[in-house]
């Protein structure tokens, strides 16, 4: 349903810097994930072609890659499902942009 809304408010934003952040709880491709099942359904592409559709790619980061973990010693899984990715009108307006992603479960105290 995210994806179909995303991809829906797309061309509002098209001639507009439009960014968006947070925990798409879903990962791109294969390479952001660690650990766990290696099959990739049909359906674990939706991300990947939600984002190309809509004009959408990761914006420059710095920090962890991978920002979700089990947790475990044993059989860890990582994931990289924490992103800010905006369109290429973000880029050419705010070109020195940047995300940094802490380590995972790192609390930030103000």
């Amino acid at each position: 349903m995210l994806w179909a809304e995303l991809l829906a408010y797309a061309p509002t934003c098209a001639n507009e810097p439009w960014l968006l952040m947070g925990d798409f709880n879903a990962i791109r491709r294969q390479g952001e994930a660690v650990g766990g099942s290696t099959s990739w359904p049909e359906w674990k592409g939706d991300l990947e072609n939600c984002l190309r559709e809509a004009e959408l790619d990761d914006l420059r980061f710095n920090g962890n890659f991978l920002t979700w973990t089990n947790r475990r010693e044993e059989e860890p899984i990582m994931r990289k499902l924490d992103r800010v990715v905006c369109n290429r009108r973000w880029e050419d307006t705010f070109p020195a942009s940047e995300a940094n992603f802490q380590p995972p479960l790192t609390t930030l105290l103000w």
